[in-house]
């Protein structure tokens, strides 16, 4: 059978050229080009290296404008044309083999009036000191168990069953995901110690009770968290139940706290009592990449933009350095 040209029912046989470009059929006369080209200038291709310079290291937009000799006006634009581009491509971070921990945190948006949490993941490989981005989640509302499971559940599931741990800041729903995969759990010491609103070396010693409760809260706190002595583990949160009753009444929220920190202890001692994992103590890999994300919210207002420049940021640098939470001998 003969070969059918696609512009045309009719056999090849009938098709003659009509110009340099252009073919007609003999039998009903229509005429099309071949390799069409695409009318216009060529599109101005914008590197990875000036999103970057944009995005990761947050130079002004003048200030690039005038390196590459365009006004701002006009690098906008390519910007954002690049940014849709790179936040359209599908992101697969290469991870290597072994177990996994996942470091999850959110980040707390108000975009045209209305509440948005932005859900970032990051996984570390239990032998390495390097953490992978994950696909960060926008979804409206505040941060919630149903956001963390709809992020959560959005993983790959090669690397979802390979994750033995979850280090976090204790957000809604965290023990009973934990509960239903079957990770291990590790709490977040910087949050942990910022609910005792005190300091780990006071400058001066001060003269009022509540204030010096908080301090002495705090190392103690600090304390139950590093120490490796059960002698010591055992006093230190007997000095914290002895902290409670003399807790001024104006500081109704102390007491709870340090109720709760007692109860959370061990939760936050997953990374000595199981250093094979090599669990990090606190989320700041994330954290430094709210701080990026901080500054464009500060001049974009608009969650599908949010969105994009949350994809860009971990493409243009998936990985972040991550160290465990080695002990430090008292």
């Amino acid at each position: 059978m003969a070969t059918m040209h696609e512009k045309c029912p009719h056999p090849s046989g009938s098709v003659e050229r009509f110009g340099g470009r252009r073919r007609r059929c003999r039998v009903c006369g229509r005429t099309w080009s071949v390799h069409t080209r695409q009318r216009g200038r060529k599109r101005v291709r914008v590197s990875t290296q000036l999103l970057s310079r944009l995005l990761v290291d947050g130079v002004p937009t003048s200030q690039l404008a005038r390196s590459y000799g365009c006004s701002r006006w006009t690098l906008q634009k390519r910007c954002q044309a690049a940014i849709r581009r790179l936040a359209a491509r599908p992101y697969l971070p290469v991870m290597p083999d072994g177990q996994l921990v996942l470091i999850a945190d959110a980040l707390r948006l108000k975009l045209q009036g209305r509440e948005y949490a932005l859900y970032d993941m990051a996984v570390k490989p239990t032998d390495r000191n390097t953490a992978f981005f994950l696909e960060p989640v926008l979804l409206e509302g505040h941060e919630s168990a149903h956001g963390w499971r709809q992020a959560i559940s959005g993983i790959m599931l090669s690397v979802r069953q390979r994750i033995a741990a979850l280090v976090s800041d204790g957000f809604p729903g965290t023990d009973s995901i934990c509960d239903e995969y079957g990770w291990i759990q590790q709490r977040c010491h910087w949050h942990m110690l910022m609910m005792f609103g005190g300091s780990l070396k006071p400058q001066r010693r001060s003269r009022k009770l509540l204030r010096r409760i908080r301090d002495l809260a705090c190392r103690v706190a600090w304390l139950v968290l590093h120490t490796t002595d059960q002698e010591r583990l055992d006093v230190a949160l007997g000095v914290l139940t002895t902290l409670v009753p003399m807790v001024p009444h104006r500081a109704r929220r102390l007491p709870g706290v340090i109720r709760q920190f007692i109860a959370d202890s061990d939760l936050g001692r997953a990374y000595l009592t199981m250093p094979q994992l090599g669990l990090p103590t606190t989320t700041a890999v994330l954290e430094s990449l709210h701080g990026r994300i901080r500054t464009v919210a500060q001049r974009t207002h608009s969650p599908e933009a949010i969105q994009r420049r949350a994809s860009c940021l971990v493409r243009l640098a998936p990985t972040s350095r991550c160290n465990p939470g080695y002990h430090q001998q008292n």
